[in-house]
Protein backbone atom coordinates (compact mmCIF):
# COMPACT_ATOMS: atom_id res chain seq x y z
CA UNK A 1 0.00 0.00 0.00
CA UNK A 2 1.37 3.58 -0.89
CA UNK A 3 0.27 6.58 0.67
CA UNK A 4 0.83 10.05 -0.96
CA UNK A 5 -0.21 13.79 -0.47
CA UNK A 6 -3.00 14.96 -2.52
CA UNK A 7 -4.00 18.44 -1.42
CA UNK A 8 -2.57 21.01 1.05
CA UNK A 9 -4.34 23.36 1.92
CA UNK A 10 -6.06 26.17 4.29
CA UNK A 11 -8.89 24.55 6.75
CA UNK A 12 -12.09 26.20 6.29
CA UNK A 13 -11.01 27.90 3.39
CA UNK A 14 -9.37 30.84 5.30
CA UNK A 15 -7.28 33.35 3.97
CA UNK A 16 -4.03 31.95 6.37
CA UNK A 17 -3.02 28.48 8.06
CA UNK A 18 -2.73 30.86 10.62
CA UNK A 19 -6.24 31.07 11.06
CA UNK A 20 -7.46 27.67 11.30
CA UNK A 21 -4.60 25.06 10.48
CA UNK A 22 -3.32 22.89 7.11
CA UNK A 23 -5.75 20.58 5.99
CA UNK A 24 -3.97 17.80 4.58
CA UNK A 25 -5.30 15.07 2.44
CA UNK A 26 -3.46 11.94 1.33
CA UNK A 27 -4.49 9.00 -1.49
CA UNK A 28 -3.57 5.28 -1.02
CA UNK A 29 -3.42 3.36 -3.57
CA UNK A 30 -2.07 -0.20 -4.27
CA UNK A 31 -0.57 -2.26 -7.32
CA UNK A 32 -4.57 -2.35 -8.31
CA UNK A 33 -5.01 1.36 -8.38
CA UNK A 34 -6.72 4.16 -5.95
CA UNK A 35 -8.11 2.58 -3.08
CA UNK A 36 -9.65 6.18 -1.01
CA UNK A 37 -8.15 8.71 0.95
CA UNK A 38 -8.08 9.89 4.37
CA UNK A 39 -7.56 14.03 5.66
CA UNK A 40 -6.51 15.36 9.02
CA UNK A 41 -7.70 19.32 8.96
CA UNK A 42 -6.51 21.68 11.85
CA UNK A 43 -3.26 20.64 11.80
CA UNK A 44 -0.24 22.74 13.17
CA UNK A 45 2.34 21.70 10.75
CA UNK A 46 5.80 20.92 11.89
CA UNK A 47 8.68 22.16 9.28
CA UNK A 48 7.93 22.73 6.47
CA UNK A 49 4.95 20.24 6.33
CA UNK A 50 4.26 18.34 3.05
CA UNK A 51 4.10 19.07 -0.41
CA UNK A 52 1.88 18.00 -3.37
CA UNK A 53 2.50 14.29 -4.33
CA UNK A 54 5.16 13.81 -1.56
CA UNK A 55 5.03 9.92 -0.45
CA UNK A 56 4.04 9.20 3.08
CA UNK A 57 5.46 6.41 4.85
CA UNK A 58 3.61 4.67 8.10
CA UNK A 59 4.32 6.19 11.11
CA UNK A 60 4.78 9.58 9.76
CA UNK A 61 4.30 12.85 12.26
CA UNK A 62 1.33 14.57 10.64
CA UNK A 63 1.16 17.65 13.11
CA UNK A 64 -0.25 19.26 16.25
CA UNK A 65 -3.91 20.46 17.44
CA UNK A 66 -3.61 23.70 18.33
CA UNK A 67 -5.67 26.21 19.83
CA UNK A 68 -6.30 28.47 16.96
CA UNK A 69 -7.28 31.93 19.03
CA UNK A 70 -8.85 33.29 16.30
CA UNK A 71 -12.44 33.45 15.34
CA UNK A 72 -13.07 32.67 11.54
CA UNK A 73 -15.95 31.39 11.86
CA UNK A 74 -15.42 27.32 11.87
CA UNK A 75 -13.02 26.71 14.38
CA UNK A 76 -14.35 29.08 17.45
CA UNK A 77 -12.78 27.85 20.81
CA UNK A 78 -12.02 30.04 23.95
CA UNK A 79 -9.24 27.03 25.75
CA UNK A 80 -7.53 24.21 25.27
CA UNK A 81 -10.67 22.11 26.00
CA UNK A 82 -11.96 22.84 22.48
CA UNK A 83 -9.11 22.02 20.78
CA UNK A 84 -9.65 19.43 18.31
CA UNK A 85 -8.47 18.05 14.51
CA UNK A 86 -10.99 16.52 12.19
CA UNK A 87 -10.13 13.41 10.44
CA UNK A 88 -12.36 11.89 7.64
CA UNK A 89 -11.48 8.59 5.81
CA UNK A 90 -12.77 7.27 2.20
CA UNK A 91 -13.01 4.11 0.54
CA UNK A 92 -13.44 3.93 -3.35
CA UNK A 93 -15.20 0.71 -2.47
CA UNK A 94 -16.60 -1.13 0.47
CA UNK A 95 -15.78 1.21 3.43
CA UNK A 96 -13.59 2.92 5.21
CA UNK A 97 -13.45 2.26 8.47
CA UNK A 98 -12.70 3.57 12.51
CA UNK A 99 -10.25 1.22 15.05
CA UNK A 100 -12.57 0.68 18.31
CA UNK A 101 -9.49 1.38 20.49
CA UNK A 102 -8.79 4.39 18.73
CA UNK A 103 -9.29 6.72 22.23
CA UNK A 104 -7.30 8.73 24.63
CA UNK A 105 -4.10 8.27 25.46
CA UNK A 106 -3.67 5.41 22.33
CA UNK A 107 -3.74 8.06 20.36
CA UNK A 108 -0.34 9.92 21.45
CA UNK A 109 1.44 6.44 20.46
CA UNK A 110 2.96 6.45 17.09
CA UNK A 111 2.08 2.66 17.30
CA UNK A 112 -1.85 3.95 17.36
CA UNK A 113 -4.10 2.88 14.98
CA UNK A 114 -7.25 5.38 14.02
CA UNK A 115 -8.78 3.19 11.05
CA UNK A 116 -8.12 1.87 7.61
CA UNK A 117 -8.67 3.57 4.27
CA UNK A 118 -8.58 0.59 1.36
CA UNK A 119 -10.13 -2.01 3.81
CA UNK A 120 -13.22 -4.45 2.50
CA UNK A 121 -15.81 -3.27 5.90
CA UNK A 122 -18.87 -4.03 4.57
CA UNK A 123 -21.09 -3.10 7.80
CA UNK A 124 -21.73 0.59 6.67
CA UNK A 125 -20.59 3.76 7.26
CA UNK A 126 -19.53 4.49 10.58
CA UNK A 127 -18.28 0.90 12.23
CA UNK A 128 -15.33 -0.71 13.48
CA UNK A 129 -12.96 -2.27 11.36
CA UNK A 130 -12.62 -4.95 13.67
CA UNK A 131 -15.15 -6.77 16.35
Amino acid sequence: MNTSVALVGNTCAAASWTYAGIKYAFAVTNDSGALGWFQWAHVYPTGSGFSQYQSIRVGTFIGYTYNWRYTSGCYEVTNDVGVHSHIVGYNYSAYSCYAPNATGAALTQQSSLLGAVGANATGGAGQPCWN
